[in-house]
């Protein structure tokens, strides 16, 4: 985290590069040397100015909740609560679940949380009922899940499925 008074200079916008931020001016400019350090680098640093700190303050919420929260394309359609783990052969490890809202569908997208943050996001490799492989299990019904290329779930993990509108 870097702050300073004054302009907004060729270092600060270097240092920003190596460290993927972004600039924040409040009340300041950018001298020449900057500006066509940020005109070098192609876009990989971007400098916000501003001139009312509500707006500051306004967009950095935005962002960080665009940050924290993203949400899947689609609509939340069901949630599952990871309840026990089964490492078997070739399926590799097994999610056994009980759905706790609406349903899970094989063919949906699925996001894996652990309290706030996402643990993964992607397709279901394996749906099961009952060691039957099935297209949809509804809330209230147990089922086996596995996850196309990702095995690092953990009891407790919240399944949520999602649907395109």
């Amino acid at each position: 985290r870097l702050r300073g008074v004054g302009d907004v200079t060729k270092s600060d916008v270097a240092v920003a590069s190596v460290a993927g931020a972004y600039l924040v001016a409040f009340n300041v400019g950018s001298n020449g040397a900057a500006m066509d350090e940020e005109r070098r680098l192609s876009g990989a640093v971007k400098t916000r100015y501003y001139a009312v700190v509500y707006d500051l303050l306004e967009d950095v919420e935005t962002r960080l909740q665009k940050i924290l929260s993203p949400t899947p394309d689609g609509e939340l359609v069901g949630t599952a609560i990871v309840k026990q783990l089964f490492d078997i052969g070739k399926l590799g490890r097994v999610a056994g679940c009980g759905v706790e809202t609406g349903y899970v569908k094989k063919s949906s997208n699925v996001r894996v949380m652990a309290g706030d943050s996402i643990k993964f996001s992607g397709k279901l490799r394996t749906l099961r009922n009952v060691k039957t492989d099935v297209d949809r299990v509804d809330a209230g019904s147990d089922c086996g899940l596995s996850f196309k290329e990702w095995e690092d779930i953990e009891v407790g993990d919240v399944v949520e499925c999602y649907e395109e509108v």
